[in-house]
């Protein structure tokens, strides 16, 4: 059983309408500070919304409730109108309660028919449920009278990809609007952008279906997200036509990644040092209080690029820094706590910080604890009102 969010971030400290602290310099705000730490940039996702609509057209975005644990980020996510969802109920219980339930749109994608789950959504505020046959809405028909059902597609043999047979999903929706059940939704699992071709192909396929009504489309998995950031041709090709089918019907699509990654701002702090020489190479080993097994869990799990920034605290007027092959190492003493071998700093010292953006999806609550670790200490700072 995982603990309460309030036990995994026990040191929070909130800094909000404070332009001078939302314009500090990194070695200011590093000052005084003895642990890692995040800073939570709230004025992010308003901004990320603008640059959605620019890219991704009148496709919608769906954010996924684990993407992060940070309600500040969550409450601006609801401010901006969007729906969430969950594959798995990791955390709900405690972030939902800080949003707004009234205007709160919660689609459940576990597809999980047993009798205890199924009881527990009553209390859950869920409107939206994933299921892979037309059977499985009988067992949500007691507990949540008014949901909506979204027909799970399998669009490939994957253990990870189970739902209705794509043979079957037009007869599935033709008969579900013959007995009034409220199913007329298509859910499609989307991992890379290699599948959204094919997953594309199919929408339009059931649009086009004569006897078949969709109000809209789901498709989670950063896939589509993948597809949007490429630049050949055939890419460009195939998001084309996904934007164009979103004129036609609804579709949303998971852009936890696209809001969350860049609203965090993850800082370091260096309490270990080793300098490797193999004859005229020179390497610096750092050990840092923050890794793999921390904040960067999910970002090794899907090996995201990531970018240290030095901060100086000992040294912070050097007018000349020789530069170092660099490994980047956490604090346990597991061989898998490496952040990466091929990195290239200037020297820094124990007391020094590292700074990384980019790398804020699931930061804050994918983190293993390995070993015993704690948790980070969290900052939130840089709401609208900062700027």
């Amino acid at each position: 059983r995982r603990p309460p969010i309030s036990t995994l971030f026990p040191y929070t400290t909130l800094f909000r309408s404070n332009p001078v602290f939302g314009t500090m310099s990194d070695t200011t705000l590093v000052a005084n500070k003895t642990k890692s730490f995040f800073v939570v940039h709230t004025r992010v996702i308003p901004e990320q919304a603008l640059a959605w609509k620019r890219q991704y057209g009148a496709l919608k975005p769906i954010i996924d409730l684990v993407a992060t644990s940070q309600k500040e980020l969550l409450m601006e996510l609801q401010n901006c109108g969007f729906s969430f969802f969950y594959n798995e109920k990791v955390y709900y219980d405690q972030v939902v309660g800080n949003l707004d339930r009234d205007r709160l749109i919660v689609a459940d994608m576990s597809s999980n028919t047993t009798k205890e789950y199924v009881s527990s959504l009553d209390k859950c505020g869920v409107s939206v449920v994933a299921v892979e046959s037309l059977e499985d809405t009988e067992a949500y028909a007691e507990v949540l009278p008014n949901v909506r059902f979204l027909l799970r597609v399998g669009t490939t043999d994957a253990i990870y990809d189970s739902g209705c047979p794509v043979n079957e999903v037009v007869h599935s929706l033709v008969a579900a609007q013959e007995r009034g059940i409220p199913m007329s939704s298509l859910l499609f699992l989307c991992p890379t952008a290699d599948n959204a071709a094919v997953i594309i192909s199919m929408i339009r396929s059931f649009i086009e279906t004569p006897d078949v009504y969709l109000d809209s489309i789901y498709i989670i998995g950063e896939g589509i997200q993948e597809l949007a950031n490429r630049s050949d041709s055939e890419s460009l090709s195939t998001f084309s036509s996904l934007k164009e089918l979103a004129e036609e019907v609804p579709i949303l699509v998971d852009g936890s990644r696209f809001f969350i990654a860049p609203a965090y701002t993850i800082y370091t702090h260096i309490i270990g040092k080793k300098l490797k020489s193999n004859g005229s190479e020179k390497r610096i080993l750092y050990y840092t209080d923050n890794g793999v097994y921390c904040s960067f869990f999910n970002a090794h799990i899907h090996r995201e690029v990531i970018n240290p920034v030095p901060v100086f605290v000992q040294q912070p007027s050097a007018d000349h820094r020789e530069v170092f092959n660099t490994t980047i190492f956490g604090p346990t003493c597991d061989s898998i706590d490496n952040l990466g071998d091929g990195f290239v700093l200037p020297e820094l010292q124990i007391d020094d910080w590292l700074k990384y953006e980019g790398n804020g999806y699931r930061c804050s609550n994918y983190s293993a604890r390995f070993n015993g670790r704690s948790e980070e200490h969290t900052s939130e700072l840089q709401s609208r009102s900062d700027l």
